[in-house]
């Protein structure tokens, strides 16, 4: 991504300023969430390379999970995950089934109340309120955790498994661009398949007439994101943010947005943070 200095640079100077900012972009309905699985990890939900082992494990024949761990690069589960999705010769229904099996294994349906702060201060953001909403979560998870918690508490909302689609009034509208596996219909229904193997990714890449890359154009070209739970790994959710900060006017002086994270928690050599 070509990295705006000026941009970085005077946050890290003016960190006082970061807050005051979101919070202008909140007031204006400017404002959209990216989340990644540390949003539901405290529900014992499997992270990334939890997933691809399990995965590896169920498969029709099952793969090697050597060297998987913490510390893969979003490459190589990619690869991994396309050597398990061969071994189901085209079958993608039962691929999909596996990996959701795998994705709800530890998922014991827990109280509402057991939910996460994060997941309850995403709950908040999300209330009607004067002082400003999100309307607009992008969500690179396939679970339907998200989709429970606002549910169970009252909340409208739309799920976008699949683009192009028609926009409903609703709370909050929630696109998953890496695919969907719900818990159940009550939460939406499954996408037609998920990014989660290499030749997914490629087939995504060289798509011109997909309209994911649209709908990402759209939304950063017109609000600012605020990055929570989100790795740095995920190749493809770093592609549509470079892709959809090179379309926005030279005019537009906003940041395209902000990513929070743990201190080391990115990659080394990654410089994505707007």
């Amino acid at each position: 991504m070509s990295l705006s200095w000026e941009k970085r640079e005077f946050y890290e100077r003016n960190g006082h300023f970061i807050v005051p900012d979101l919070a202008v972009a909140l007031k204006a309905g400017a404002l959209c969430l990216m989340i990644g699985s540390g949003v539901s990890r405290m529900l014992n939900l499997p992270l990334w390379h939890e997933l691809v082992t399990a995965c590896c494990k169920n498969a029709p024949t099952p793969v090697d999970a050597t060297g998987i761990d913490a510390s893969s690069s979003g490459d190589t589960l990619l690869l991994r995950m396309q050597t398990v999705r061969s071994k189901f010769q085209g079958d993608d229904d039962k691929y999909l089934d596996m990996v959701s099996k795998a994705l709800y294994e530890k998922w014991n349906d827990p109280s509402i109340s057991a939910a996460p702060e994060l997941m309850r201060a995403i709950g908040v953001l999300s209330m009607g309120s004067l002082r400003g909403r999100v309307k607009t979560i992008v969500n690179f998870n396939f679970d339907s955790l998200l989709e429970w918690y606002l549910t169970n508490h009252g909340y409208v909302v739309q799920v976008i498994e699949d683009v192009p689609r028609g926009l409903v009034d609703s709370d909050v509208q929630i696109f998953h661009p890496h695919g969907y596996l719900p818990m159940n219909g009550d939460f939406g229904r499954r996408s037609s398949m998920i990014l989660f193997d290499k030749k997914e990714q490629e087939d995504r890449v060289m798509d011109r007439s997909s309209a994911w890359m649209d709908v990402f154009r759209y939304i950063l070209g017109t609000q600012v994101f605020l990055a929570v739970g989100l790795s740095g790994r995920d190749p493809m959710a770093n592609l549509v943010i470079a892709a959809a900060d090179k379309q926005r006017s030279p005019l537009d002086k906003r940041p395209i947005g902000f990513w929070f994270f743990k201190k080391g928690s990115l990659d080394a050599d990654l410089s994505l943070i707007h």
